[in-house]
């Protein structure tokens, strides 16, 4: 008996167009949860909240600061355009429909390079598994969305190297997903570093011509660029400076700044979250690790050059897992997963390399496993935070655990993060529909599930604060003038956008399961009476009102201590 991925090709095999609609019907399927849940991650949360504000009238990078590129809030902006209730409904079905033209650009892609059944298998592997697994796989983050123009330009180049005739409007093509790509997220660079490797490094290398010639006419160039910088840096003193701050600052974010994070921490985390890919998503990881070994056992060349190619973005793409350093969040995983889908269908079809047995033979089993688990997880959850909320917040160890260790999450659960729901709600009492707030921390869930709007620059100010304490602690005038002239940011967008409430998040401890803390860790650690300069304002202009699990909220000043706007029988909505 043919193995089941065997007999679904066959089916497919000269029908294009019943596969692709098959293929729309998988895509759907597995993130049709999606359409019953409002949110899944912070950035989802973070992207709703600056639309609201967008559409308010309030301008981007001169207003407020978007936490991503514009193509990423387009999506946003466009849904809930149509809908301030259920935009997320679009939002999360222009996701599905991505994931669709993702998945298509994965069988052309397939098809190119090798043959239409190891494109279409390739396709059925994203389709399917970039939707089954956790909760940062459903939400709609900068990778599932940027995966998209990285999928069409990895495509386009692959015909710039297999079409001769047409190489100027492939090549014209592929840059134009470049920029795609850059315009959703930062990381979408990737395809452009990847194309400039190639073009500068592996094709001369792949064809024998990477002599010493080459090699030291780059070195020259990267001397220039040093002696550039250092010739600024000592004697001009115009860019070189910013340009140290500003990698500092990704520096400080790479590693985590103020999580603790230790080399220990960050090669157990990262074992840990490649084990589990590896285990649910094993059809694809394990035939990808064996058409690695082969690709660096022939010395880093495939017998073509559009293998090779495919190998070599593979890697690049892979190593996106490390781009936001320390974290190492799920998310980051898939941005690998459209080149590894091609990759393993054609270790699995192609018979040029031995797999082990089960998987050679098992692969769409290996497929609905993964899949329809984490379907009915999905649905499973979906039905509890519609119906039975509470049991989220209550659940029992079993679940817990079975969550922890089967899927990697902890307190994902649809709802306000269990530390926050509580002070949101307080927050909504407070203050009144229309109100803006300010939150010293990270801030998605309390504006998010207050409803009100922003009442400084950012919602996440965290990186700006650390870097504020860092610069006091040093104790130098430079250092102490440049942390007062980050505070005073926060007094202008105070005195510009009046929030009505300050929420200081800093005494807010880790979750709560079971009536006892298995991560007695503060969220956020720099307290607000650690400003220097905003702490004296907020006395001023603010009362304290209440604390709730040790978030401490701040209510405007008028002339009769109420916030601006109030009365005392009013109602909050």
């Amino acid at each position: 008996m043919q193995p089941l991925h065997e007999r679904i090709l066959n089916r497919f095999e000269n029908r294009k167009g019943l596969f692709l609609l098959f293929l729309f019907i998988t895509a759907f399927f597995f993130r049709s949860p999606t359409l019953f849940n409002d949110f899944y991650a912070s950035d989802e949360l973070a992207a709703i909240v600056q639309a609201k504000e967008y559409l308010a009238g309030e301008v981007p990078w001169k207003d407020f600061h978007e936490s991503k590129k514009p193509l990423y809030h387009l999506i946003f902006k466009a849904s809930y355009s149509l809908s301030e209730d259920l935009g997320w409904v679009y939002v999360h079905f222009i996701t599905i429909l991505i994931v669709f033209l993702t998945s298509m650009f994965i069988y052309l892609t397939g098809r190119e390079i090798f043959n239409a059944r190891t494109g279409m298998l390739a396709s059925l592997f994203y389709a399917a598994l970039i939707s089954s697994f956790n909760t940062e796989f459903m939400a709609t983050n900068g990778e599932i969305i940027y995966n998209l123009p990285l999928a069409a330009g990895f495509y386009f180049f692959i015909c710039f190297l297999s079409k001769p005739a047409w190489r100027p409007v492939f090549f014209l093509l592929s840059l134009l997903m470049c920029w795609g790509a850059y315009m959703v997220k930062f990381h979408g660079i990737i395809l452009l570093v990847y194309m400039t490797f190639f073009f500068a490094i592996y094709q001369p290398f792949y064809k024998g011509k990477l002599g010493w010639k080459i090699a030291a006419a780059y070195g020259a160039c990267i001397l220039f660029v040093i002696g550039v910088f250092f010739w600024d840096y000592f004697f001009i003193k115009k860019y070189s400076g910013n340009i140290l701050f500003d990698l500092k600052l990704k520096l400080d974010y790479a590693i985590a700044q103020g999580r603790g994070f230790t080399p220990l921490h960050f090669f157990s985390r990262f074992f840990h979250r490649q084990s589990l890919f590896a285990l649910w998503h094993m059809v694809l990881w394990v035939p990808a690790g064996i058409f690695f070994y082969r690709f660096m056992k022939n010395k880093c060349r495939l017998p073509s050059i559009s293998e090779s190619a495919l190998a070599l973005y593979s890697i690049i793409t892979y190593l996106m897992v490390f781009g936001g350093g320390a974290r190492l969040y799920y998310h980051y995983f898939m941005a690998a997963y459209p080149a590894l889908a091609i990759v393993s269908a054609s270790a699995i079809l192609g018979g040029k390399i031995q797999l082990p047995g089960f998987i050679a033979r098992k692969a769409g089993v290996l497929l609905l496993v993964p899949g329809l688990f984490f379907f009915t997880w999905n649905v499973k959850d979906a039905v509890i935070r519609n119906f039975f909320p509470g049991a989220f917040y209550n659940e029992g160890p079993v679940l817990f655990w079975a969550r922890a260790v089967l899927a990697g999450t902890y307190n994902n659960y649809l709802l306000p993060n269990p530390v926050y729901a509580d002070a949101a709600a307080e927050i909504a009492r407070l203050t009144k529909k229309g109100d803006r707030i300010f939150v010293w921390g990270d801030g998605p869930d309390l504006y998010y599930f207050s409803n009100r709007r922003m009442g400084g620059y950012t919602l996440f100010p965290k990186n700006s604060i650390y870097l504020i304490d860092e610069l006091y602690k040093k104790g130098d005038e430079a250092s102490v003038n440049y942390a007062r002239a980050l505070e005073g940011t926060f007094i202008i967008f105070a005195e510009k956008k009046q929030p009505a409430a300050i929420i200081d998040t800093s005494g807010s401890r880790g979750m709560q399961i079971f009536q006892t803390r298995i991560i007695d860790q503060a969220l956020f650690k720099v307290p607000l009476t650690a400003a220097k300069d905003f702490y004296p304002y907020i006395l001023s202009n603010y009362e304290f009102a209440k604390e709730v699990n040790n978030i401490r909220i701040y209510l405007r000043k008028d002339n009769r201590g109420q916030p601006p706007g109030r009365t005392t029988g009013g109602k909050n909505n």
